[in-house]
């Protein structure tokens, strides 16, 4: 039981690193703060009860188990005064914490600590019948970490971040009325990325939407070229089964990749892709729930399906995998190329490097057009 929950909290940890992450994105670059501010703070309360519920479940099985007859409480007083204290906030502040996303998100850590404890579950049957044994059995047939993460993807999303972020933050120092070098730059981004966002929305919304825009570009851009400009091999004498390096991976090979572009990944760029496709929606019911509803049936109520197959298909069909399928093949092309003879494959390999640089600068341009196209869709005055 013990390395269930064990296994159980670093995924609800992991989960709710990306849901805190997701909505502070939201809250610092869109013009939607109430609606993230009231989702980060029910998702917090949500992961603070959950936790101690757990731990008060796992006290009490302790004690009866030690055969101990004092009653443990499960302390659910506590948790109904956090839930309190939380629209005590929401009262109070109303510009800043929306009471609908507040309670929409109170139950979401039940519901992932029940999904992944179901899962574990499932997992844990499916390995122990495929190896001929049954649940209860002293055998181990834990999840390995590379069934969940792939350090490669994870190493270049955390990469870019910081690169991004340290960009900018060289070049937005020291700014002055007359701009010169390293501001020129920056400058002209965010005019390039000011004429993205006008193309889609009027003046006042597309200054909203601006930051966001800006992050997309730039995080999608580096990312695209990381995969170009550096790519680290390893050689592996022994598993690793922490970092999802098995013998049986050993058997097969002992270069290990441990540098990628995170959107050579359809994990990553689907993600992406998705949480965008979430937000758009969030965006247009916050905005106006009665004409967003009623754009699934115009013009005609018939076409209520023909919608709902175009907004599913956007995601996956025409935003992530356009991104990834340029970005990966790419990738593909250079590792083949590389392991040819250089004397045949060296001028082909730099000028695919030097095409790919301009592949990756145009998939982050459409990535963020598109972006702004379908949440311009859902927030546009006249949709």
């Amino acid at each position: 039981m013990a390395k269930e929950l064990a296994w159980s909290y670093r995924i609800i940890l992991l989960v709710y690193a990306i849901y805190v992450a997701f909505f502070a994105l939201i809250w610092l670059t869109t013009p939607l703060k109430a609606l993230a501010g009231g989702f980060l703070l029910g998702g917090l309360i949500s992961l603070y009860n959950i936790y101690h519920l757990t731990l008060r479940v796992r006290i009490a099985g302790l004690r009866i188990l030690s055969g101990s007859r004092r009653i443990a409480g499960l302390h659910m007083i506590t948790r109904v005064l956090m839930v309190v204290f939380g629209a005590l906030l929401v009262y109070r502040l109303p510009d800043w914490i929306d009471y609908r996303s507040f309670v929409l998100s109170l139950p979401f850590g039940y519901f992932l600590f029940v999904a992944v404890v179901t899962i574990y579950y499932l997992r844990k049957t499916t390995s122990s019948h495929e190896g001929g044994e049954t649940l209860g059995s002293d055998s181990e047939s834990e999840i390995s970490g590379h069934d969940i993460f792939d350090v490669t993807v994870m190493i270049g999303t955390v990469v870019s971040a910081l690169i991004v972020f340290l960009l900018v933050l060289l070049l937005t120092r020291r700014l002055s009325m007359r701009p010169t070098g390293k501001q020129n730059l920056m400058e002209y981004i965010i005019d390039f990325i000011s004429g993205i966002t006008g193309m889609m929305l009027e003046a006042k919304q597309a200054a909203k939407y601006l930051s966001f825009a800006l992050t997309t570009f730039l995080f999608i851009l580096v990312a695209n070229l990381l995969g170009v400009i550096v790519m680290v091999n390893a050689e592996a004498h022994g598993p690793i089964p922490s970092l999802g390096i098995t013998s049986e991976l050993l058997k097969s090979t002992n270069a290990v990749s441990w540098f990628k572009s995170p959107t050579s990944d359809i994990n990553v760029t689907v993600a992406m892709a998705g949480a965008i496709f979430i937000y758009s929606h969030l965006a247009g019911i916050f905005r106006s729930p009665k004409d967003y509803l009623g754009h699934y049936v115009k013009p005609f109520a018939w076409m209520l399906p023909l919608h709902l197959i175009d907004e599913l298909s956007k995601p996956a069909a025409t935003h992530a995998a356009r991104l990834w399928a340029n970005i990966f093949a790419g990738e593909v092309l250079i590792l083949i190329l590389r392991e040819g003879a250089p004397y045949l494959t060296a001028v082909p390999l730099f000028a695919w490097m030097g095409f790919s640089v301009f592949v990756g600068c145009i998939q982050a341009y459409i990535f963020t057009v598109l972006a702004m196209v379908y949440i311009s869709q859902k927030v546009a005055a006249e949709h």
